[in-house]
């Protein structure tokens, strides 16, 4: 049985939280605008696909893991931190494989499964969403009733705010 009272103001505390500029929803821009929809779209698979990983360890209780070993959690942070230092060194240089050209031309040469994997890395390196998961969404649980049913609606809610979100986002340009 789900506790809807928790729902429903989980889900104006969550879709407040994804339109929070970051750095998934700052992917989806700017590959939006410089490799198309389409091409979005197999980055945006990978990128819910973190959410999900992240979204169901909160829900199962990442919080504790971190209380447990909180030394492995600043090691992750820093390694993701390390990750997006070095993504952004890349664009910075224009080195990526996705960068524009000065005369606008750009030869895009990822496949599919590269997106996906871009998009899943970011998301599980992305700090906002680590904290977010691990501090609130274990407080819209109600323990006492059964955890699947709501972890299920939960993520659910996630996934389905954040595609339309980032999907918004992409279509802004």
């Amino acid at each position: 049985m789900l506790d809807f009272t928790l729902l429903y103001f989980f889900i104006p505390v969550f879709f407040i939280i994804s339109i929070t500029p970051g750095l998934c929803m700052t992917l989806s821009l700017t590959m939006g605008m410089a490799i198309g929809i389409k091409n979005t779209m197999k980055m945006m698979v990978g990128e819910l696909t973190g959410v999900l990983l992240i979204s169901i360890t909160a829900v199962v209780g990442g919080g504790s893991i971190i209380a447990n070993y909180p030394n492995a959690f600043e090691i992750f942070k820093y390694l993701g931190g390390g990750y997006l230092f070095y993504v952004g060194i890349q664009m910075w240089r224009n080195l990526g494989k996705m960068s524009l050209n000065i005369d606008g031309s750009h030869s895009f040469s990822q496949n599919g499964l590269e997106l996906a994997t871009q998009g899943f890395i970011t998301a599980i390196a992305n700090p906002k969403g680590w904290a977010f998961f691990l501090a609130m969404v274990p407080s819209f649980m109600n323990y006492d009733k059964p955890l699947m049913p709501q972890m299920f609606a939960m993520v659910l809610i996630i996934l389905i705010i954040e595609f339309i979100n980032h999907t918004y986002g992409m279509l802004e340009h």
